[in-house]
């Protein structure tokens, strides 16, 4: 179907002025999208520190395409971004955050909510060296080396100075 659309000057219109004037007209069936976009997976957090962390997952699919993330922590929605990573700053430290994810298509049509991922803040007193984690407690003898396990778990043990 073809619409002859016109402005009060009498110029017709075509191309993306005519399918502005369909979305809103109802007209176009192109552009009437129901697909729900695919749920979003592999998330993961980098750079943990006691206040601050990078997320990022990978990158949900659509017949049209992805507009926006939104983002849910500990079931709340705090952000939205177009891209496939964000940075949290101003969190507490030593406590465990609950992160899902929900991919929002240019119709606005919704995924899934993600599965739930969940990461613990460091605690305060830890701070990064490289690859290790030294925790800021000296005596004139010993020290404390402590170590990341994993995104949650740090071993320490003293260490003499020597």
């Amino acid at each position: 179907m073809e619409w002859d659309c016109y402005r009060n000057s009498g110029l017709k219109l075509t191309g993306s002025n005519y399918n502005f004037i369909a979305k809103y007209l109802d007209h176009s069936t192109e552009l009437n999208d129901v697909q729900a976009p695919s749920q979003v997976t592999g998330i993961n957090a980098k750079n943990v520190t006691s206040s601050s962390l990078m997320l990022s997952w990978e990158a949900a699919t659509d017949n049209r395409g992805i507009s926006k993330y939104e983002l849910y922590v500990d079931g709340k929605k705090t952000a939205t971004t177009a891209l496939t990573k964000i940075e949290f700053n101003r969190l507490v430290a030593n406590k465990t955050y609950s992160f899902a994810i929900v991919a929002v298509d240019d119709a606005g049509n919704q995924s899934q909510i993600s599965e739930s991922y969940s990461v613990t803040t460091l605690p305060e007193n830890v701070e990064e060296t490289g690859e290790a984690k030294f925790m800021g407690i000296y005596s004139s003898l010993y020290f404390w080396r402590c170590s990341k396990l994993s995104r949650t778990r740090i071993s320490c043990k003293m260490v003499d100075k020597k």
